[in-house]
């Protein structure tokens, strides 16, 4: 067989010298020296191989079809010249188009089939997570959710903050390397939309999600998008009790939400056991999709913002017992029950402060006038610093009804701080381990509180022990477990 380019064969069909040698020429070619279709070879008897017409043009061969390659056939020398220029001139009626143009039109060719199969290219850039919570007031989940973005930020991940709402202090806690992304639906029953929109655009390697609202819109938007990575929602607080005290249409259509789309997440997060069974409970799902990993709670701005002085009349005499407390003034923090446990402690001169803001207010300072404790129990409302007032009480007192970790326990604790606290669903008793770093009291009974805070104030616990007991608090070791539940990988040079 004839093995040549196509250059080299149309220069030997041109050839004088050669066209001679063989006898014949391409132009003298008459028609009755072309195949028949269908007619034998000359040589043999047997079918030509060639059994085609000669189309009629170049031009009309490129546009029928692709080139059809050379055959050794038993034809004469001037059918096998017309074969091999023919195959010549259907290939050369390809190479108008640039090398560089094919390779442009693969490379689209192949992103879009890529696009549309969401086909990842490894890459070796930082991990992607984003986070989705509403900033939307004083308690702990903002803080510590601030806390946690900046300790995966500083574990070399990338993180974006979505933010449904941005109406909290401790929005200013979060660090400058986390991308804030302010929605324009600052509402969870409507930022669905906007969050499928950034997943398909973004492409983050996970979603982490904080409260029922937030989750339920995070799981539509995974599901409108068609987002592949894990997404995994967080729970703090133990949600029997907390919609205990709700209307049966609105305990119903919670109940609703969580069984219908917890289950399409990958894994949900309880901050603590008691959370993490009465999930399960709650929204009928295995054990093995939820897992407890504690708050990160402790860092060291905790620390520093500690040992910042505190300018108040009641600090000056260290001989009166200072009480402090923390959290909003609401139903669940149960604060008439520690204002009662303060008419009844032994020690009269021993003083109480309760430290948030809440819809509550009226009613405590009804009460305390009634129980003439003004000059004992202040409420001097929400304060940037919390830690100060902590470190110089002699006793941390805890009245709540319901809690989903109780992390300002763990602050007074890591501080040094004796803690008193009740056995309200879910986490005060797992913080304080049945009474073995803190005393354990009934809910609801001011007498027993009173009891223990006496105790308490003539008997404080070891500081050591107190702080040792909240290292897996830390929200160095917090944030590693968060990323572990998430699939996400720390980069090798902090691992």
């Amino acid at each position: 067989p004839i093995r040549k380019t196509p250059d080299t064969l149309r220069s030997i069909c041109s050839a004088p010298s050669r066209l001679n040698s063989i006898g014949t020429s391409r132009q003298a070619l008459t028609a009755s020296q072309r195949p028949i279709p269908g007619a034998l070879s000359q040589s043999d008897g047997r079918r030509s191989s060639n059994s085609r017409e000669m189309m009629p043009s170049t031009h009309m061969r490129c546009f029928r079809g692709a080139p059809t390659p050379y055959r050794k056939t038993n034809t004469t020398s001037g059918q096998a010249i017309e074969a091999v220029a023919r195959t010549a001139d259907n290939w050369a009626a390809y190479r108008w188009i640039p090398t560089e143009l094919r390779i442009a039109f693969l490379a689209v060719t192949l992103n879009v089939i890529a696009y549309h199969l969401r086909i990842r290219t490894p890459t070796m850039s930082a991990p992607h997570l984003a986070v989705l919570v509403s900033f939307s007031g004083q308690g702990g989940v903002e803080r510590s959710f601030a806390l946690l973005v900046n300790a995966i930020a500083e574990l070399g991940v990338k993180v974006d903050l979505l933010l449904i709402k941005r109406k909290s202090p401790h929005l200013a806690l979060v660090s400058s390397d986390v991308n804030c992304i302010a929605l324009k639906h600052q509402h969870a029953a409507t930022c669905s939309g906007e969050v499928a929109n950034y997943l398909t655009q973004s492409r983050p390697d996970a979603l982490l999600v904080a409260k029922h609202r937030a989750i339920v819109a995070a799981a539509k938007a995974a599901y409108k998008a068609r987002y592949p990575g894990p997404v995994v929602g967080v729970i703090g607080i133990n949600t029997s009790a907390s919609i205990a005290i709700r209307s049966w249409p609105q305990r119903f259509l919670w109940r609703l939400n969580m069984r219908r789309h917890y289950p399409r997440l990958t894994r949900l997060i309880a901050v603590s056991d008691g959370v993490n069974a009465d999930l399960c409970k709650l929204a009928h799902l295995p054990a093995s999709k939820v897992v407890t990993v504690r708050n990160p709670v402790i860092d060291n701005g905790l620390r520093t913002m500690a040992e910042a002085p505190v300018r108040h009349s009641w600090l000056e005499d260290p001989q009166v017992p200072l009480i402090v407390s923390v959290g909003r003034l609401s139903h669940s923090k149960d604060y008439p029950t520690l204002i009662k446990a303060m008419s009844l402690l032994r020690d009269r001169a021993a003083r109480l402060v309760i430290l948030g803001e809440g819809g509550d207010r009226p009613q405590l300072e009804a009460l305390i006038s009634d129980l003439q404790l003004e000059a004992r129990v202040s409420l001097p409302g929400f304060v940037d610093n919390p830690f100060s007032w902590m470190r110089s009480a002699q006793v941390f007192a805890l009245s709540s009804v319901i809690e989903g970790s109780g992390n300002v326990l763990v602050e007074a604790m890591a501080l040094g701080t004796t803690v008193v606290t009740t056995d309200c669903p879910s986490g005060p008793s797992e913080i304080v381990d049945g009474g073995r770093h803190g005393a354990l009291v009934p809910m609801q009974d001011p007498a027993a509180l009173a009891s223990a805070i006496d105790d308490a104030l003539l008997r404080p616990r070891d500081q050591e022990q107190l702080q040792e007991a909240t290292r897996e608090f830390e929200a160095k070791v917090s944030a590693r477990n968060y990323l572990r539940v998430l699939n996400i990988d720390i980069p090798d040079k902090l691992a």
